[in-house]
């Protein structure tokens, strides 16, 4: 019980870390106007948020149990339903905080990917880690072992 709340403590606290470290690079990047930095926090941003994709790959190989895959896909689920809210273009309106271009379709797409990725974790050793099922075909005797 314990060591399956700690994994969805975890799940939850890496899904927060990598939704708010893609916020901060969209209001960084994209708040008023698509104007892309190319500076050091863009690239601290861009750089953890990789790099934090591999605490997904690890909780995914560590949770076996039930509940916790449940939460996990959850929490996947939910983020890749963000990531493709966010991959549609913004409208362009005019005034005080019109937008006069939309972001770039690989910026749009891109977040989708990155935000999938833990997902693909889930999903992966979800579908590895199922028991296998025996085969329902009898056992067929080797030439000359008796017949049951």
């Amino acid at each position: 019980m314990k060591r399956a709340l700690l994994l969805s403590l975890g799940w939850l606290f890496t899904a927060i870390t990598l939704y708010v470290l893609l916020a901060l690079l969209e209001v960084y990047w994209n708040l008023l106007d698509w104007s892309p930095r190319w500076d050091y926090l863009s690239l601290a941003l861009l750089s953890v948020a990789l790099l934090l994709q591999v605490v997904p790959w690890l909780l995914a190989r560590a949770t076996r149990e039930k509940w916790p895959r449940r939460i996990a896909g959850t929490i996947c689920l939910g983020l890749c339903a963000i990531g493709l809210f966010c991959a549609w273009p913004e409208h362009l309106t005019e005034g005080l905080l019109g937008r006069q271009t939309v972001s770039p379709d690989w910026y749009r797409w891109g977040r989708f990917g990155v935000l999938s990725i833990p997902g693909l974790w889930v999903c992966g050793y979800t579908f590895r880690a199922r028991p296998k099922v025996p085969s329902a075909s009898p056992k067929v005797p080797e030439p000359g072992e008796p017949r049951p």
